[in-house]
Formats: structure tokens, sequence, C-alpha cells
């Protein structure tokens, strides 16, 4: 996105992949610092002057040092450890909590998506940590008329370049066929590309599609249903900050984490813990496909205002399998208003399968995707000290909001 911030005049066209242009909503998405991704990074960048055999080498044999930095505190006493006074960016990117301090201005790029004039190219993953920019980029070029397309498959950031370079590569030679050399060989069929997890690939005219709204609520007895519980139903959890809520898969970064796996996983055992709400619908009578954001509202209370919430939408099949399907994160405090508190979770294309279940996570965090909340207010890049939760969700005024297709086929999906 850079070269589209001052673009030059022989700029024909350009190709954006699996690339952010905000840097600060990248590494403080939904308020919070994105650890393992931006610790990871930082890492392996005091390693990319080495030849690649032994920089690999150094890297892996540093797991287990990245491992105890992850889980360290305070944040900047443990990254001063790993990174051994290399990636100064790294103590200012963990201390600069607002999100509107001027030293973050040269790192958006925001401003480039209303100055370039050229056809763009948008390249991304379902289970890309920069897959929200991504969409975002797309509606703003498209918003403005600009000749735009875009493309996204069901990989992560890392397989974007790995299994992803498959599709990916061609694609973009084609594209610079096109609008360098004037081939029509290489024309797209629609603008939009996306790879519908659970049926393939799908070509659409934008993105994204039309939809219905369909909504499901959280039930006293753990279900997922269409009617809304009881007006005095509600369900409670614990968070606590010296046991956070781990992560299992999900749209982010990782490299070299080990025991952090970054995309699609088997995320069972996440509804099995005792500071996670799992609520589970009915089998499916037909299948269900969702396209776009989908959006959940929680009715919650917590008896202390430094609490984060994290939701995630997951798909249970006939062996009681659970994967993840979209998550959405979100840091509040005292200021947050009372009530109802609506996240609005990663976009997706996902078909669910007739016979499986649609499973809806309530937790208070997903560490080490995201820093703890350390439930004082205190600032985590100095600060050790730690305070619990206690959570309260009204079932009856909270909801999951899915963006469905071709509605009329879905009137009865229990």
């Amino acid at each position: 996105m850079g070269a589209a911030d001052g673009p030059p005049p022989e700029l024909t066209t350009a190709i954006v992949a699996c690339a952010p242009y905000d840097l600060v909503a990248a590494v403080h998405p939904g308020g919070a610092f994105l650890l393992s991704t931006f610790l990871e990074w930082s890492f392996v960048t005091t390693r990319q002057e080495q030849p690649i055999l032994p920089r690999m080498a150094s890297i892996l044999a540093a797991r287990g040092r990245i491992r105890r930095a992850l889980a360290a505190l305070p944040l900047a006493d443990a990254a001063k450890e790993l990174l051994n006074g290399k990636a100064p960016w790294y103590g200012e990117w963990i201390s600069r909590r607002d999100m509107g301090d001027p030293w973050w201005e040269p790192a958006d790029l925001t401003e480039a998506l209303d100055r370039v004039r050229v056809p763009v190219l948008l390249q991304g993953g379902w289970q890309d940590g920069f897959l929200r920019q991504t969409t975002a980029a797309h509606a703003r070029l498209t918003a403005r008329g600009t000749g735009v397309a875009l493309t996204i498959g069901p990989w992560t950031h890392a397989e974007g370049g790995a299994a992803g370079a498959r599709i990916l590569l061609p694609e973009a030679l084609a594209w610079l066929d096109e609008h360098l050399a004037g081939s029509s060989t290489g024309h797209r069929a629609e603008p939009v590309k996306v790879f519908v997890t659970g049926a393939g690939w799908r070509n659409l005219p934008a993105w994204p599609p039309p939809t219905v709204e369909h909504t499901l609520h959280p039930g006293a007895d753990r279900q997922l249903t269409p009617q809304p519980a009881g007006p005095t139903a509600v369900d409670t959890f614990t968070y606590d900050p010296t046991d956070p809520t781990p992560t299992y898969g999900g749209a982010f970064v990782t490299q070299v984490s080990p025991g952090i796996t970054a995309g699609y996983v088997d995320d069972s055992a996440l509804a099995s813990r005792s500071d996670v709400l799992a609520f589970t619908s009915k089998p499916l009578t037909t299948p269900l496909e969702i396209l776009d954001s989908p959006v959940v509202e929680l009715d919650h209370r917590s008896d202390n205002p430094f609490a984060d919430l994290f939701v995630r939408v997951s798909e249970v099949d006939a062996r009681g399998r659970s994967r993840n399907v979209s998550d959405g994160f979100i840091r509040l405090g005292p200021s947050a208003p009372a009530g109802v508190v609506r996240i609005e979770l990663e976009p997706i294309a996902h078909r669910f399968a007739r016979g499986n279940r649609i499973r809806l996570i309530v937790a208070g965090g997903s560490h080490p995707r995201w820093e703890r909340n350390l439930g004082t207010g205190d600032d985590p890049a100095t600060s050790t000290r730690l305070l619990p939760s206690h959570r309260t969700i009204h079932l009856s005024n909270s909801r999951l909001i899915l963006p469905v297709a071709d509605i009329e086929r879905h009137a009865d999906i229990f």
C-alpha cells in the first residue's frame, strides 16, 4: 500500500496480498495488543540478516524462550529478555495505548485508499490476521468506484504464500498481463472470488453479497435456539488472568510458537473449560450458508470493569468435534456503556453442513493471541498485578446474528 500512498505517474496497477495498511489497527485489534503475532514477528526480524538455514535453526531453537516470553509479565521485561536489545519498535507498540497518539500516524496509510487511481487486486485469506483490513480496503475502493477485485481463500497468512500460492500467483500474473500487456485471456469472470469453506470456490459480482439476518439465541440450558430465553435466564463464568483462557486457532499470524496454531483447528477442548460458555444448536436439517460478518450481542455484566470479551462461532460435526469458523474480540473498561455489547466477528464465507450444529463460544479472552486483561487497568507492559472478573450474561437480551444467503430455503433450519 506504500506505493499507492504517493503513487508515481508510471504506476498502472497494484496487487496487495495479505497485508495491512493501518498498523495501529493491526497491532491493537479490538483495543488490546495482538501479543503472539507481533512478539513472534519482532523476534523473527532479529534473525533476518542470517543465512536461511542458520536463521531457521536459531528460530526453532528459541521456541521455548518464545513460549516463556508469551506467558510472562510484565510484557516489556519479557520482550527485553527475548529480543536482546533488538527490535526497538516493539517497546513502542506495547506501551503506546492511545490509538490517537501522533506516533502512530506515519504507520496509517488509510488515506492512500482515497488517492489511488489505478486498478487494484486485493488478495487475502479467511484465517489471515489482516483479513479485516483486506475487506475494508475493498469496501472503500468499491465505494469510490475504483477498479478493484478481491480474492479470499481458506488459508492463514503463512499459507497464503505456500498452499495458497497455486491460486494467488497465477491470478496475480494474469492480472498484470491484463493491465500491463492488455491481454484479455486472464480477465476475471466476476470482480470477487471467494472460497466458501464447506462448499468451494465462488465467483460473485460484489462483496458482501445480499443476505438476510438469521438470529439465534443462547439459552439457559446451553442451547442455541431461534427463540429467546426467558426474562430471568442468566449464565455466568469467571475470567482468571492467572490462568487465561487459551488460544485455539483463529485468524492471526503465527510462525514458531509451540502449541499455538493459527487457522482452522479442532477447538472442542475450548468448550469444556469452566471459564467458557458454549451454546450449541440442534443439528441442521439443511445446509446453511453464511456470507459476511456474524454479529454477537451480549447483555453482559462484570463485577470488574476491566474486562475483555472473546466470542467465536464454530461448527460441530456429527461426532461432536468442533472447528472454529469466525471470531470477535473487544476490550471493555470503566467508560464502556452498560448493557448490551455488540461484537462484529471476522467476515466469512462458510457453509454449515446438514446434520452439523452451530456453536457460540463466549469467553474473557484468548491468550496469547491477545494479551491477557490484567483486571486492574494497569499497563500490561509494566505491571504484574492481576485481578479476576466474574461475568454474568443476561440471555434474554443476547443473540447471534448470522448473514444468511438464500434465506427462503432456511425458514426452518433445525
